[in-house]
């Protein structure tokens, strides 16, 4: 790791634009800012070597060290939604098609804070589904295939006190296609869903835990899924959905 390093928010302006210099250090020690005139950039030392002169500026001087942490990998975020504190019961629920789901803990849906309480569907260390909301956490017994898609999903029930993850295949060349739900009793109360809501990562001490693979149509209900109201209809009692393939920006 470099203990010093910075970069420049854009590469050219003009006078009286601004530039926004970005500095990661993990030094105890402050580190020096200045403006300098390159005259020559060539640290051949067989020639004239690098060259500066120095200019004034208003920046100069002494800055306090901090290290600045970057999570690398792609999510989507809603920071503020109120309005999951309302719900009790609730499913959230996705199509996903994992790239390599032995890989690491990766969630795919989250809210909250992991840290402190929150929530999360997701996928273990040994490659199959979870479920988490607060201190309670299941998970099913068999892991998730690389590339192939499934209709996953996180229930909790606030009458009965039962957290439940669900996995329905989706691809023909699976050999089971039935759905599989496994459900716990909880002996403790759970908090309720709060911002942020992320899709693809999780909050816990920064941003990290990014789920690798496609996914398609994360939906909130408020009502919980179990076997005997399996399988979900697309507009049950749905709460929020997010269709990804409407107003598309860019493609990466």
């Amino acid at each position: 790791m470099i203990p010093l390093i910075g970069y420049v928010n854009k590469l050219s302006a003009r006078p009286g634009e601004t530039l926004e210099f970005k500095v990661s250090s993990t030094f105890n020690a402050p580190f020096q800012a200045s403006l300098v005139r390159i005259r020559c950039s060539d640290p051949n030392p067989k020639g004239p070597g690098i060259r500066e002169n120095s200019v004034e500026a208003s920046f100069t001087g002494q800055y306090p060290s901090r290290f600045q942490k970057i999570h690398l990998g792609s999510y989507g975020i809603v920071d503020s939604a109120v309005a999951l504190k309302s719900l009790d019961s609730f499913t959230v629920s996705a199509t996903i098609w994992p790239t390599t789901p032995k890989k690491g803990r990766q969630a795919i849906i989250a809210w909250g804070d992991q840290a402190k309480s929150g929530g999360v569907l997701g996928i273990n260390n040994g490659g199959r589904l979870f479920g988490e909301i607060g201190k309670a956490s299941i998970s099913h017994a068999k892991p998730l295939l690389a590339r192939h898609w499934y209709t996953v999903w996180l229930a909790y029930d606030t009458v009965e006190q039962t957290l439940s993850v669900g996995c329905l295949p989706l691809s023909a060349q699976h050999k089971d296609l039935t759905d599989i739900v496994e459900t716990k009793s909880l002996d403790i109360s759970t908090d309720k869903m709060d911002s942020p809501l992320l899709f693809g990562a999780e909050q816990k001490d920064g941003i990290g835990a990014h789920f690798n693979g496609k996914m398609e149509r994360p939906r909130i209900h408020n009502f919980a899924l179990g076997v005997s109201n399996f399988p979900l209809a697309r507009n049950e009692k749905c709460f929020a959905d997010w269709d990804f393939s409407k107003q598309m920006s860019s493609t990466i």
